[in-house]
C-alpha cells in the first residue's frame, strides 16, 4: 500500500511499514509512494518522490534508483520482459532490469498516466491519448477528440471498452472496436463527481469508480450504484475521496481512500445484512431488539426497548409506536399478528395488551384489574383453542385473552385447579396440539383439552429442564429444541428422550436465545457470544461473530424469526441481522500458510545479521540450520485470507520432534525451546474462515547442531580417551595391586618388628619390676649389716654393694618412669611453685658428684621469676636427667652450669657442658629410645627421650647446642603462667567450701516437652541445684553422653522418644543405669504406673503434682545415696550388694573389684588400664564411681589396695616393703606415707593395734 508516509505492507492480521532511512542504504528510497507495480518476474516496483525503488523480497531490502529528471515517479508498467516504462514527473522512460538503468526517453508531451493491457501501453498526455505496442514498438496518437485536453488520472481495459477517468472531466468509456465515445459527468448519468481518481473491475464484471465523493459502482445492464461515507452505517465507505481500488486475488476489492484509510468488499463478507435505526433520537433503545414478526405486506414488527419499530424493506424506512402514540410502556416482549382480523396484538413490560390497527396505528390498551403488576407483564402471545381466544404468558403465568369481549381470565387444570403461578417467557406449540411453556424456573408441557390444560409427563419432574430458565422454544417434526443458560437441549416429541449440547461440543457460549430450523433442517442458535449453525447431517457446530458480519455477538432472548421466502432474522442488543441460509455461500480457497517472522530468544532474525540463520527473508526459506545455543525459536505465520481473518485457523507440528499437531486461530507463533540436536520439519497448515484446510502444507526444515560433546569426531575422540583411560586405569591397577602387596609385606613385616621390639620392651619391662622387689629387699639388709658393721675394709664392700644396687634401682626406676611417659600414665598437674628454690634444690644434688670429680659447678636462677606454675615432679625428672648427663660427659677441671630465666613469654631451663659434646649426626637421634652417642658410657639410652616426651606433656620444647669437643647445651621452654593451661591439669589450691554452690550442687536432668511445665520445674529447683533440660528423650540420651546427673525427672507423652522408652535405656546402660529416674505424668492409671516402674523408674508422680512433694522426694532419694557413700566411707571392705540398689551397679562393681584384684601387684596399673578392661572411657569410668561410691577411680584402686594390706598385716606373716609392692606400691616409704593418710597411723602400728584387739578379745 503506497502512502505519504512510507510503504505499507498488511498480511491479514499485521501492518508493516517500510520507511526510508539515512543511516539505512537498503531502506526504501523515500517515504512518499507514488506508485506501486509487480512485473511479470513477481518482482514489486515501487515509485517514490526521488526515484524508483526495487524490493528484494529474498532479503527485505531495497535497491533505489534516483530518476532521471528531478521528482516523482508517479507511474510504472511493464514495456518488455526486461524493461519498465515509468512516468518520471510527466516524462515517459524506459527501464532497463538487467542492467538496473534508466535508458531511453520517450519524446511525448507531458505525461499524467501510464496504463498497460496485452501488448499495449496507453500513455494519457497533455495533448491527449498515445498508444505504445511493445511488440513493433510503434508509438502513435490517438484520434478522440473529447479527451484532448483532459486531465487522465486512470484508465481501465474490459471487453473491449477502454474506461478513462478524467480530473474535473467525469468518465469516458472508448469502444476499440467501433471507436465509439461514451462522456459520462454528473449531469447526465449518477456519476458522483467528475473528478474520478481510479477504476477497476471486481469479480461480477462490474466497474468501480472511484471519485472524490464516493463509489459508483456500474453492472454489465448499465445499472448505477452509488456507495458513500456514512458515519451511521459501519458497513459504507471510512471516507468518501477515493484515490485507488484494487481487486485481489480473492476477487475482493480494496479501495484506499484520501484520510480514511483502507477499505475491503467481499461478497463472502456480506451474507448477513444489519438493520439498524440510524435516527439519532432513541436510537440504541430501537437497536434492542426484544421481538420480531412479519406482516403481509412483508413489514418487520419489531419489539425494542425503544416501543414497536415498523421496517419496510423497500423503503429501507422505519416507523414508529411508542408511549407517545398511546403504548403504555415503551420495553415491548411479544408481537402477535392475528390471521383473521389483522390486528397487532403487543405484549409490553408492565404495559397490558395492546391492540394495534395496523393501517392507522391507532393503540388500545387493555390491562387486568387483579392489582398485581406481573399480571400485565405480557412476554409471549399465541393464538388460543378458538378464534376468538389468544393464550398469553405472563410473569404469573399463563392468562387467556378474549378479542372479542377483550376480557382476560384464568385457565384452570382438568380437575378445575388454577395453574401453578411461573413467570412464563415463551410459549409453543407441538403437532399433537401440546403446549410447550417455558418459564424462569423450568419447562412444563400441557396437553390441551377445550378449555382446559393437563400436564404433561412427557418430561419428568426431576429433569434439569424442569428447574432451569427457559429462553426459547422451536417445534420440528420431531424434535423440540429449547435454549437455556446450560446449553442447547432436544427433545424427542414421541419418547422424550433429551440430549443436551454445549461449549465442549462447539457451541460458541451455553447461553442459548434463539433457535431458528431453516429448510435444510439446521438449526440457527442465537448466543450471547455470536451465531452458531448446527449442521444436521454431520451434527457439527460452525461460529460466527461479528467479524464475520452480525450485527452484534450479543444476541436477545425471543428474537428470531424465520420468514416465508427462507429469509431468518435474530434481534440483539444492536439491531437485527439478517441472512437466508438458501444463498450462504461458502468460501472455498483454501490459503497456503506463510512464514512472517523468525525469533530467537524473542528478538526477531533477519537475513544476514550476526546469527547467520537467514540468508533470505523467511518466508522464501525453506530450511534453516540452529547452533547449538540457538535452540529456543518463535515462528510466525498467517495466511492471505482477507474475508474473515480471525477465524482462520492453523494447524502445526514439529515432525521428528511431536507427533501431536497444535491448533490455534489466535497467537499464529508456534514456539520450541531446548530443541536437542537433530534434523526436523515444521508442518504447517490453515483452514479458512469457513473451516476448509488448505492441502497444501508449509513445511520448514530446521537442523539443529549437536553440542561439540554430541559430534562424531567428539565420540570418536571420547571412545579413544576411555580406551586408552583403560589401559591407563589397568596399568595403574596393576602397578597398585603390586604396591599393595609390597605395603602388605612391609606392614606385615613392620608389625612383626614392632610385635617383637614390643615383646622385647615388655620382657624389659617386667624383668624390671620382678628386679625392684629384690633389689629393694637386698637395700633394706644391706642398711641393717650397714649399721651393725664397723669394721672399715668390710664397711667400704657393704658401701660399694649399696652404691650400685641404689644405682642399679636408679636405672630400673628410669625405664619405668619412661614406660609410664610413653603410655601416658604421667598426668600432669601443675600448681604454683618457687622455681628458684626447687632449681636451687635440684643443684644441691649434685655438689658432691662435683666436688668429687672436680668439675666446676654452677646455678645461675637470678632471672627466674619467684613464683611459676608448673608439675615439680616433671621438672624434677627432666632437671635430673640433664644433670646425669652432663656430668657422664663432662671431665675434671670442665664446668656444667644450671640456669632458669624467662624468655618470650616461656620459663627457660638450661644445662650447659663443656665436655664432649655431640657430633652433629647424632644430635637429631638422641632424643630417640635406647640411642647411645656414645658407646664407651654406660647407661640405659632412654633418658633423653623420657625427657622429651615430659616436655611435650609439659606443652613445652627441648633443643640442643652442640659442638663436638667444646660441649654441650640443652634448653627447656615450657609455658609459667596458671592460663596456660587447662584446668583439668591444674592441682586445686584451695578446699571445696561446705554449702552447695553451682558449681558442686547436685545436678538434675528435666525432661519435659511442654515448655511451661519445664521452665517451672528449673525454677522451682534451681535454688538447691544444678539444673539440665531436655524436651524429648533422644535429646536426654545425647545429653547424658557429656553430663552425669544426679537425678532425673522425666514426662511420658514426648515426641521422638517418651520416656519409658528412655527411662528403659538409661536403666540398661551401664554408664547411667545407677542415675535415680523419677516419672512425672498424667497417666493416673495403676497399669500406667506400673509400667513406669517396671522401667526401672524409682518413684511415678501423677500430674498434677505438688511441688513440695516433688522437692521432698528428691531430697529423700539424694539423701539416701549421699548417705550410702558416706558408710560405704566409713567401711575399709567394698560391698557391692550393700553400695548398689540397681543389679547392674552391683555387677559393674563386683567386675570393678575383680578387676583391681586381679592386678593388685601392677605399679602400673593405672586408670586408664582400668578403664579399658571395664569397657568404659577413663572420663565416664570416673563419673561412675563418683556417683556410686564418692570416691575416684583411683581412690577405688587405693581402697582395694588397702584392704588387702590389712588383710596381710592381720596375717603377720609379710613385713611392710613386702605388703607394698604386693599391693603396687612403688616404694615402701610411698605406701606407709598412703597409709597413715588413709588410716592415721603406722602400718605397724595398725598391726599391733589389731593384734591387741586380737588378743583382748581372746581373753574377753
Amino acid at each position: 500500500m503506497a502512502t505519504g508516509a512510507g510503504l505499507n505492507r498488511y498480511d491479514g492480521y499485521e501492518f508493516k511499514v517500510f520507511r526510508h532511512s539515512n543511516t539505512n542504504r537498503q531502506s526504501i528510497g523515500n517515504d512518499a509512494i507514488k506508485d506501486l507495480f509487480i512485473d511479470n518476474t513477481d518482482h514489486l516496483w515501487i515509485g517514490t518522490g526521488t526515484g524508483l525503488s526495487h524490493y528484494n523480497k529474498e532479503l527485505g531490502s531495497f535497491e533505489n534508483y534516483k530518476s532521471p529528471k528531478s521528482g516523482s515517479i508517479n507511474g510504472i508498467c511493464q514495456y518488455a520482459p526486461a524493461k519498465l516504462i515509468v512516468n518520471n514527473n510527466g516524462s515517459v522512460y524506459l527501464f532497463d532490469i538487467q542492467n538496473r538503468k534508466f535508458t531511453q526517453r520517450l519524446h511525448i508531451p507531458s505525461t499524467s498516466c501510464i496504463y498497460q493491457c496485452g501488448q499495449t501501453v496507453y500513455i494519457a498526455t497533455t495533448d491527449g491519448l498515445y498508444t505504445l505496442n511493445t511488440q513493433t514498438r510503434k508509438l502513435q496518437k490517438t484520434l478522440h477528440a473529447k479527451l484532448q485536453g483532459q486531465h487522465i488520472q486512470d484508465m481501465f481495459l474490459h471487453k473491449n471498452r477502454l474506461w478513462i477517468g478524467t480530473e474535473g472531466g467525469g468518465l469516458f468509456c472508448i469502444n476499440l472496436q467501433n471507436k465509439q465515445e461514451t462522456h459520462f459527468t454528473t449531469s447526465n448519468s449518477p456519476l458522483c463527481s467528475n473528478y474520478v481518481r481510479s477504476l477497476s473491475i471486481d469479480g461480477k464484471g462490474q466497474l468501480w469508480v472511484g471519485t472524490v465523493n464516493g463509489l459508483n459502482i456500474i453492472d454489465a445492464q448499465g445499472k448505477w450504484q452509488y456507495i458513500g461515507s456514512n458515519s451511521l452505517d459501519e458497513g459504507s465507505l471510512s471516507q468518501n475521496s477515493v484515490r485507488c481500488i484494487l481487486r485481489d486475488n480473492l476477487k475482493g476489492m480494496w479501495v484506499g481512500t484520501y484520510f480514511g484509510g483502507l477499505n475491503y468488499y467481499h461478497p463472502q463478507k456480506n451474507r448477513f445484512t444489519k438493520i439498524r435505526h440510524n435516527r439519532s433520537i432513541d436510537a440504541n433503545n430501537h437497536n434492542i431488539t426484544c421481538f420480531i414478526t412479519q406482516d403481509s405486506r412483508q413489514r418487520l414488527w419489531l419489539g425494542t426497548n425503544g416501543g414497536i419499530a415498523i421496517y419496510d424493506h423497500q423503503q429501507h424506512a422505519f416507523n414508529y409506536i411508542t408511549t407517545k402514540d398511546g403504548l403504555r410502556s415503551n420495553d415491548i416482549k411479544s408481537i402477535y399478528i392475528h390471521p383473521t382480523d389483522g390486528n397487532i396484538y403487543v405484549g409490553a413490560q408492565l404495559g397490558g395488551l395492546c391492540i394495534v390497527n395496523p393501517h392507522t396505528h391507532q393503540v388500545k390498551v387493555y390491562a387486568t384489574q387483579t392489582g398485581n403488576a406481573d399480571d400485565n407483564s405480557i412476554y409471549a402471545i399465541m393464538s388460543g383453542p378458538t378464534t376468538q381466544t389468544l393464550l398469553l404468558g405472563t410473569l404469573t403465568g399463563l392468562r387467556s385473552f378474549n378479542t372479542i369481549t377483550h376480557q382476560f381470565s384464568e385457565i384452570h387444570t382438568v380437575g378445575g385447579n388454577k395453574l401453578p403461578q411461573r413467570k412464563i417467557r415463551v410459549i409453543a406449540q407441538d403437532g399433537k396440539k401440546r403446549l410447550w411453556t417455558g418459564a424462569e424456573n423450568g419447562l412444563i408441557v400441557y396437553e390441551v383439552k377445550g378449555n382446559w390444560l393437563r400436564e404433561e409427563s412427557i418430561i419428568s419432574p426431576k429433569h434439569i429442564l424442569r428447574h432451569i430458565a427457559i429462553n426459547s422454544i422451536t417445534i420440528t417434526p420431531r424434535q423440540a429444541w429449547v435454549g437455556t443458560p446450560h446449553g442447547l437441549y432436544s427433545i424427542n416429541l414421541t419418547s422424550g428422550v433429551t440430549r443436551q449440547y454445549t461449549v465442549d461440543n462447539g457451541l460458541s457460549s451455553n447461553m442459548v436465545y434463539g433457535i431458528v430450523a431453516d429448510k435444510k433442517n439446521n438449526l440457527w442458535i442465537s448466543t450471547d457470544n455470536g451465531l452458531c449453525c448446527w449442521n444436521s447431517q454431520n451434527r457439527q457446530f460452525r461460529n460466527f461473530t461479528n467479524a464475520d458480519g452480525i450485527s452484534s455477538n450479543q444476541f436477545l432472548p425471543n428474537a428470531y424469526y424465520q420468514s416465508q421466502q427462507g429469509d431468518i432474522y435474530f434481534g440483539s442488543v444492536n439491531g437485527i441481522t439478517k441472512f437466508n441460509p438458501q444463498y450462504f455461500a461458502n468460501n472455498h480457497y483454501t490459503p497456503r500458510p506463510i512464514l512472517t517472522e523468525l525469533n530467537l530468544f524473542n528478538t526477531p532474525i533477519t537475513p544476514n545479521d550476526n546469527t547467520h540463520i537467514l540468508h533470505q527473508q523467511i518466508e522464501n526459506t525453506r530450511d534453516i540450520t540452529l547452533s547449538p545455543g540457538q535452540s529456543m525459536l518463535a515462528l510466525k505465520f498467517s495466511v492471505p485470507n482477507f474475508i474473515a481473518g480471525t477465524h482462520n485457523t492453523f494447524a502445526y507440528k514439529l515432525d521428528g520432534y511431536e507427533t501431536e499437531w497444535h491448533q490455534d486461530n489466535k497467537s499464529r507463533i508456534a514456539s520450541y525451546s531446548n530443541l536437542p540436536h537433530g534434523t526436523y520439519r515444521l508442518l504447517i497448515k490453515a483452514a479458512n474462515n469457513d473451516g476448509v484446510w488448505g492441502q497444501e502444507e508449509n513445511i520448514l526444515q530446521i537442523k539443529v547442531l549437536p553440542h561439540w560433546y554430541h559430534t562424531w569426531w567428539f565420540r570418536l575422540l571420547t571412545i579413544a580417551f576411555i580406551a586408552l583411560a583403560a589401559i591407563m586405569v589397568f596399568r595403574y591397577l596393576l602397578a597398585k595391586k603390586k604396591m599393595e602387596m609390597q605395603l602388605a609385606q612391609e606392614r606385615a613385616d613392620k608389625k612383626r618388628i614392632s610385635e617383637i621390639n614390643e615383646m622385647k620392651h615388655k620382657f624389659f619391662i617386667d624383668i624390671s619390676h620382678e628386679l625392684r622387689t629384690p633389689l629393694t629387699l637386698i637395700t633394706s639388709p644391706l642398711e641393717e649389716l650397714q649399721e651393725q658393721i664397723n669394721d672399715q675394709w668390710q664397711q667400704h664392700q657393704l658401701q660399694l654393694i649399696h652404691t650400685n644396687t641404689n644405682r642399679l634401682l636408679h636405672l630400673v626406676n628410669q625405664l619405668l618412669d619412661y614406660r609410664k611417659a610413653e603410655t601416658g600414665n604421667f598426668q600432669l598437674k601443675v600448681k604454683p611453685i618457687s622455681m628458684p628454690s626447687l632449681l636451687t634444690k635440684l643443684y644441691e644434688a649434685f655438689e658432691k658428684k662435683a666436688t668429687k670429680l672436680g668439675i666446676d659447678y654452677q646455678i645461675n636462677v637470678e632471672d627466674m621469676p619467684e613464683n611459676v606454675c608448673c608439675d615439680p615432679n616433671f621438672i624434677d625428672i627432666i632437671v635430673n636427667n640433664l644433670l646425669s648427663n652432663a656430668f657422664k660427659h663432662t671431665k675434671r677441671g670442665q664446668n656444667v652450669c644450671l640456669s632458669g630465666c624467662v624468655q618470650d613469654g616461656y620459663m627457660c631451663i638450661s644445662v650447659a657442658d663443656t665436655g664432649e659434646g655431640i657430633a652433629p649426626e647424632h644430635q637429631e637421634k638422641i632424643f630417640e629410645r635406647f640411642y647411645q652417642a656414645d658407646k664407651n658410657h654406660t647407661g640405659t639410652g632412654i633418658g633423653l627421650s623420657l625427657v622429651k616426651h615430659l616436655c611435650i606433656l609439659h606443652h613445652g620444647t627441648i633443643n640442643v647446642e652442640s659442638k663436638l669437643g667444646r660441649g654441650s647445651r640443652f634448653t627447656i621452654l615450657l609455658p609459667y603462667r596458671a592460663e596456660d593451661y587447662q584446668e583439668t591439669e591444674k592441682v586445686a589450691t584451695t578446699l571445696p567450701l561446705p554449702t552447695p554452690t553451682p558449681e558442686d550442687a547436685e545436678t538434675i536432668l528435666i525432661v519435659e516437652d511442654n515448655k511451661d511445665i519445664r521452665d517451672y520445674i528449673q525454677t522451682s529447683l534451681a535454688s538447691e541445684y544444678r539444673i539440665l533440660t531436655a524436651e524429648n528423650g533422644q535429646e536426654a540420651i545425647n545429653l547424658l553422653k557429656t553430663e552425669q546427673p544426679q537425678l532425673i525427672i522425666t514426662d511420658v507423652m514426648m515426641p521422638i522418644m517418651d520416656g519409658l522408652e528412655f527411662c528403659k535405656q538409661v536403666k540398661l546402660s551401664i554408664e547411667t543405669c545407677h542415675i535415680p529416674v523419677i516419672i512425672l505424668s498424667a497417666k493416673t492409671e495403676q497399669n500406667e504406673q506400673l509400667e513406669g516402674l517396671t522401667q526401672g523408674a524409682d518413684d511415678y508422680m501423677a500430674k498434677p503434682f505438688s511441688m513440695s512433694i516433688l522437692k521432698s522426694k528428691i531430697h529423700n532419694i539424694l539423701r539416701t545415696r549421699r548417705l550410702a557413700i558416706e558408710y560405704y566411707k566409713g567401711e575399709i571392705t567394698v560391698q557391692p550388694q550393700k553400695i548398689a540398689i540397681n543389679p547392674l551397679d552391683q555387677d559393674f562393681l563386683k567386675k570393678a573389684l575383680e578387676i583391681v584384684e586381679k592386678h593388685l601387684t601392677d605399679t602400673e596399673f593405672s586408670t586408664e588400664k582400668f578403664a579399658r578392661e571395664i569397657l568404659m572411657s577413663r572420663s565416664n569410668l570416673h563419673l561412675k564411681m563418683k556417683a556410686l561410691t564418692g570416691e575416684s577411680t583411683n581412690e577405688f584402686i587405693k581402697r582395694v589396695k588397702f584392704k588387702k594390706a590389712c588383710e596381710l598385716l592381720q596375717s603377720r606373716r609379710y613385713s611392710i616393703s613386702e605388703i607394698a609392692y604386693m599391693t603396687g606400691f612403688n616404694t615402701p616409704s610411698y605406701f606407709t606415707a598412703s597409709f597413715k593418710s588413709r588410716f592415721n597411723c603406722l602400718p605397724s602400728e595398725y598391726a599391733d593395734r589389731d593384734a591387741t584387739s586380737t588378743s583382748d578379745s581372746a581373753d574377753t
